[in-house]
């Protein structure tokens, strides 16, 4: 597969990522690591420590490299995709260059090199420099860059696409300081092209010749795809000329059980899993992600909001990149750009979220202003937004003016407000806490009564409500009642380390300990989904029948009390069934909410649904009582080249699961190597790294590095 940097043309690229040593601060020894990797990464939980990153100290890290000079001619650097942060790299004492912000590439030359050479990349990420885990290091791939003569560079080159009436495109090429040779004039028609979307992500190649003042040439093959996006006042957005919308998640850049260090095989995971949940778009929260993960959304069909700031000149964080803003600002954003701009998925460019300055007065507006000119300057085929969580502010000293779509978090009122104003989108919305298969309930007169937590556990109902953001059913139907947005991006996609806040916390504190990591996914720190998952999918997936009852139905002492059972489905109609007896029809279109619902008497035994779908097919979901523990189910999830992700579940004598069940497990794996365990309990400080865990609601998924095709996983109860 092509890579972001496997289209330079007179450059050589070779990875550079194996025999690495790394030092924290503190320590003494050296210990061997390959890059990417996340030197804060699973060594424990202080509470002493922030809590929005996940209780984990961050020291300043080296980490050294000791290499043979490369023969042959020519010139060579080193091409760092991101080290978080404030990072320095020295060439045999010699301070040789650096990045301080971690998530953008740089290059650092390698001209005076000895016939033996020692690197050493030292970066410092104290915490708070962010306000969920981050991690700290060598986070992406490093490669060694040979060049001969002059180099026509990727990010110098502009690809640009124009649809035309006649059913054909203009593709535009501009090479920035240098002359377009090929194609003729810089530009290359295409007759009744295969456009790319999100459905069919059509990528296509072009060969670029160009010419610098000196007479120089180079070539190199830039990969693209042909789309056209319009975002409007009146019909939202427009994709290829026709009205769509985006169904979108809020993702951050870390891997749960993996770390914070750029994996590509749990990057394809979640995007699959976000597939199936009928997700188009993404928005990389809160910063620029790695060059292969735009790659995937090329071609696996996902439009991105490409964001680059979570905070300017006023800080959130006491070491954040407010610190160095003023001074990276400018060139932060053009790496950003001439990174990205030739990726079919890029549908909009964000220059920041929530950001504190936006309340700042007319200087806010200027300062917006001037950062769209930079954007504007490198490329005018996308958008910028911001994504504002207040809006009032905005509105009033420019920046909303300055941007050319708002992006609004949460503020569902202001949909209808903006109406004709400006094109708008949902930046952020539906915030839920919860914990997976967990279902919390109150007794009152023989009813079942769904409350929001218990003992820093987080009910899957969500009954409460937050008071700056509207649940998640309320945002849909916005949505649906505001035809001139661009449509969402839902808050968020997996759990992830850090920011754990939970309804459960004393009012007015910060008392979130022990909870380590956060409960806003729709899937779980491990990856396997929530009942809220479902929701998204009834609405936002048409091609695949959709029908998910909750809660369980082991409720041991609870016969006959009166059991809220909900069902997210895109059926016609759903009838339900308790031990074979009917308790009715219902259908969505006879409902202003998005589930059906049924209460029910508590009685053991198999609690069913049969929806009838548009189609005339039934399709059946159902909840059964569960009896003692009898055996572990091992079933393969997902598996790349290099990584395999099993579930392993506890489960009776009749293999239904048993959800009480949270007693510990070993993990062996055979043709390949145990990375990780994961069981997604927010609470659970126990280190990934482990061949033994306990299972949470009666689950937990195992990581393994394959060695061979056939990889497998045992998994057994260890002795009480």
């Amino acid at each position: 597969m092509t890579t972001a940097l496997a289209i330079l043309a007179a450059a050589t690229l070779t990875a550079f990522n194996d025999g690495w040593e790394v030092r924290r601060e503190g320590e003494t020894g050296w210990q061997r690591v390959t890059l990417p990797h996340d030197a804060a990464f699973d060594r424990g939980y202080v509470r002493a420590e922030d809590a929005d990153q996940g209780y984990v100290s961050c020291p300043v890290t080296t980490y050294r490299k000791t290499f043979v000079r490369p023969a042959g001619d020519g010139r060579l650097a080193l091409r760092f995709d991101g080290v978080y942060m404030d990072s320095m790299v020295a060439l045999n004492g010699r301070c040789v260059g650096g990045r301080r912000n971690g998530y953008l590439p740089f290059e650092v030359s390698l001209d005076g090199m000895a016939a033996t050479n020692v690197l050493e990349v030292t970066c410092d990420a104290r915490t708070p420099n962010a306000r969920w885990y981050q991690g700290c290091g060598i986070l992406r791939d490093v490669w060694l860059v040979h060049r001969r003569g002059w180099t026509l560079e990727p990010e110098a080159v502009a690809v640009t696409t124009e649809l035309r009436a006649d059913g054909s495109a203009v593709v535009r090429v501009r090479a920035e300081g240098a002359r377009v040779i090929s194609p003729v004039g810089g530009e290359q028609i295409v007759g009744h092209p295969a456009l790319w979307s999100p459905e069919v992500p059509n990528l296509q190649e072009i060969v670029v010749t160009a010419e610098n003042p000196e007479g120089e040439r180079d070539t190199l093959t830039v990969r693209y795809g042909i789309r056209a996006l319009t975002f409007t006042l009146d019909r939202g957005l427009l994709l290829n000329g026709k009205p769509y919308r985006l169904k979108g998640i809020c993702l951050h850049e870390t891997f749960g059980a993996l770390g914070a260090a750029f994996c590509r095989a749990a990057t394809r995971r979640e995007l699959v899993t976000l597939k199936d949940l009928g997700v188009n778009a993404i928005r990389t929260v809160h910063n620029p992600f790695a060059p292969a993960f735009y790659d995937l959304c090329d071609e696996l069909g996902f439009l991105v909001m490409d964001e680059a700031f979570d905070e300017w000149r006023i800080p959130k964080t006491a070491h954040g990149i407010s610190r160095f803003f003023d001074a990276c600002w400018t060139n932060d954003l053009r790496t950003l750009v001439r990174r990205d701009r030739n990726h079919p998925c890029v549908a909009l460019w964000s220059i920041g979220n929530e950001i504190p300055d936006h309340r700042q007065g007319v200087d806010a507006g200027s300062l917006v202003r001037a950062m769209v000119d930079v954007v504007h300057a490198l490329d005018r085929t996308r958008p910028v937004t911001a994504a504002l969580d207040h809006p009032d502010s905005a509105f009033t000293n420019g920046v909303m003016a300055a941007l050319d779509v708002v992006g609004l978090n949460y503020n569902v009122g202001w949909f209808a407000r903006l109406r004709g104003l400006k094109p708008v989108l949902g930046s952020e919305t539906a915030p839920s806490l919860a914990d997976r298969d967990t279902y919390l309930f109150e007794e009152r007169n023989g009813r079942m009564v769904p409350v929001q937590s218990r003992n820093h556990r987080e009910c899957a109902y969500s009954p409460k409500a937050f008071t700056w953001a509207d649940p998640a059913e309320v945002a849909l139907r916005t949505q649906v009642d505001s035809p001139w947005s661009a449509g969402e991006f839902v808050w968020c996609s997996y759990d992830y380390l850090g920011e754990p806040n939970h309804l459960g916390a004393a009012p007015g504190r910060r008392n979130y300990w022990p909870a380590r990591s956060s409960y806003w996914g729709l899937c779980d720190l491990a990856g396997l989904p929530k009942d809220r998952y479902y929701l998204y999918r009834s609405r936002w997936n048409e091609r695949v029948p959709t029908v998910h009852l909750m809660p369980d139905w082991t409720w041991p002492g609870h016969e006959g009390r009166l059991f809220p059972v909900w069902c997210y489905t895109n059926a016609e109609e759903a009838e339900l069934f308790l031990n074979g007896r009917s308790h009715g029809v219902r259908r969505p279109a006879a409902t202003k909410d998005l589930h059906l619902f049924w209460e029910v008497p508590y009685d053991p035994g198999i609690l069913e649904v049969r929806a009838r779908m548009k189609d005339g097919t039934v399709v059946t979901d159902r909840r059964v009582t569960s009896g003692s523990v009898a055996a572990l189910r091992v079933t393969r999830l997902f598996e790349s080249d290099e990584l395999a992700f099993f579930r392993c579940d506890a489960v009776d004598a009749a293999g239904h699961r048993v959800l009480a069940c949270e007693d510990r497990i070993q993990a062996l794996a055979n043709g390949g190597d145990l990375l990780a365990l994961d069981n997604g309990d927010p609470l659970d400080h126990e280190r990934f790294r482990s061949s033994t865990r306990r299972l949470f609601r009666g689950s937990l998924v195992a990581i393994v590095r394959r060695r061979s095709s056939d990889c497998s996983l045992r998994c057994d109860f260890t002795a009480k």
